[in-house]
């Protein structure tokens, strides 16, 4: 299996599955987060660390990853073992681990995982 979460490494073509594939790995799992507008964006910046971005780095590599997560959904559809997973940046924090627990077939521990994220306050601790 082979998992690639997360905006610094989904921007490539080595980590897209048909490159994936061609070196052998097989179970591809990538996770996309994307915005689909620059309000949303700003809105999130300022919320992490209480003031705006003085550049729009960011913003202006979203439309690069959403291209990617098309090749990935191309490479997806010509029947590469892979799942390609298009969410919004708003996603929930807990919505990568019950994917993960579903794709690997071990459901029994979502809720058990749920609880722990519930009680555990990731996202004040690391919004910088």
């Amino acid at each position: 299996m082979f998992f690639v979460e997360g905006a610094g490494i989904t921007q490539t073509n080595r980590l897209r599955p048909k490159f994936l594939s061609e070196l052998g790995f097989k179970d591809i799992f990538i996770q996309y987060y994307n915005y689909e507008n620059k309000s949303d964006y700003l809105d999130r910046i300022i919320y992490r660390s209480g003031k705006p971005p003085k550049k729009d780095v960011m913003w202006d590599k979203n439309v690069g990853f959403i291209q990617d997560m098309k090749w990935s959904l191309e490479d997806e559809e010509s029947g590469i073992n892979c799942v390609v997973m298009d969410n919004k940046f708003d996603s929930p924090i807990y919505d990568l681990g019950v994917k993960f627990f579903t794709m690997i077939g071990m459901e029994d521990y979502i809720d058990e995982f749920l609880e722990f994220v519930s009680k555990f306050d990731y996202i004040n601790k690391n919004k910088f």
